[in-house]
């Protein structure tokens, strides 16, 4: 079954929405599993996404990636409330655009 996972603050004004499916997992219990539709990018952990920038040669923590989506530096979504995933096409993008660019961090500064 597909429906639309909507939270809301305490006003009631919607925070965001999200396709998901309910799976039957057992007695009366369903798991959540979020549906996107923009398949072509992979979505990874905040330790899967600060292992990959090692691995492109920026070092970096998994609270740093944190840090970089809030910035705006990288694509970051909440899965569910308290489950938030990085875009690998962003990682890539900022990885390259601060492996070849000598002026990236200068000109981050200036916006």
């Amino acid at each position: 079954m597909v429906v639309e996972l909507v939270e809301v603050d305490a006003d009631g004004q919607e925070l965001f929405g999200f396709p998901v499916e309910l799976v039957q997992a057992g007695n009366r219990r369903f798991k959540v599993v979020p549906i996107w539709t923009d398949a072509e990018d992979s979505w990874l952990t905040a330790k899967q996404a600060a292992a990959y920038l090692k691995m492109m040669g920026v070092e970096m923590d998994f609270k740093g990636v944190y840090r970089l989506a809030d910035e705006g530096l990288i694509e970051g979504r909440y899965l569910q409330p308290h489950t938030r995933r990085f875009g690998l096409s962003s990682l890539k993008a900022h990885a390259s655009g601060v492996l070849t660019d000598p002026e990236y961090w200068d000109r981050r500064r200036t916006r």
